[in-house]
């Protein structure tokens, strides 16, 4: 498994407090119907090497909400839907609930930043961003 396959299984438990979710997540690309999250890997750096082969690891994401953005109505939803989003991430790395990562990899924090508005088209559609990122220890 990814750590990026690991993040997608875990943005599928993201519910607000409407019990409202997303329509899909898919790797790299929001395509298809409006509610769909892609998640693109963007950089990944050793923080720490030790010894044995062990290491301490950085992964970033961007995490994209493609979403209708014509009426000002749905650009308050989407911008609200990132910022639960974003408050869900954070407080679920506070209860040490983590996206499992693979079978050496263990996720030591996981945090969500900079929610807003990235693109708008002519279409009335648009991509909010998201960044997460996912601190982890990786056994040799």
């Amino acid at each position: 498994m990814t750590i990026a396959e690991g993040l997608i299984d875990f943005l599928w438990d993201f519910r607000d407090e409407k019990g409202l979710s997303i329509n899909d997540v898919l790797m790299d690309v929001a395509e298809g119907n409006p509610d769909v999250l892609s998640v693109a890997p963007s950089s990944d750096h050793t923080i720490k090497r030790y010894l044995n082969g062990d290491e301490v690891k950085e992964a970033n994401f961007q995490v994209f909400l493609m979403a209708y953005t014509k009426q000002n109505y749905k650009r308050i939803e989407n911008t609200q839907l990132i910022d639960k989003m974003k408050e869900w991430i954070n407080r679920q790395s506070k209860l040490r609930n983590f996206p499992h990562i693979g079978e050496y990899r263990t996720c030591r924090k996981i945090e969500a930043n900079n929610g807003m508005m990235y693109e708008n088209n002519n279409n009335g559609e648009g991509l909010y961003l998201l960044q997460i990122k996912i601190t982890y220890y990786e056994r040799m």
